[in-house]
């Protein structure tokens, strides 16, 4: 089940044009912007923000991920975004991969026992 989980989300990732990170490297940038900011570009702020929360959801539903009550979609593309800028050598990695690793290194679902 796992690996569908993951050919899905690259299959994703391919259809949206990042199937390297760096496109939608430069898409994050928008979301980096007030929103007041007539410089918005706002089909890449959505673009962006959508595949952030679709991603999101694909790993809450797989049970990769276990998001905290309260947590805001700002404090989700907050994570994704950091790790971005701090991880410039994986910008050739996918879309995808970018969004997971910092969404699953934070809100591990903790193990049943």
């Amino acid at each position: 089940m796992k690996i569908i989980f993951f050919i899905l989300i690259f299959l994703i990732s391919l259809n949206a044009g990042w199937d390297k990170g760096n496109t939608f490297v430069e898409y994050t940038k928008e979301l980096k912007k007030d929103t007041s900011d007539k410089s918005v570009k706002w089909l890449q702020y959505g673009l962006a923000g959508g595949y952030v929360s679709g991603i999101r959801d694909m790993l809450i539903d797989a049970e990769y991920i276990c998001i905290p009550k309260g947590v805001t979609t700002m404090q989700i593309d907050a994570i994704v975004l950091k790790y971005i800028d701090e991880n410039p050598n994986k910008w050739h990695e996918s879309a995808s991969f970018l969004v997971w690793t910092p969404l699953i290194e934070s809100y591990p679902c903790k193990k049943k026992k």
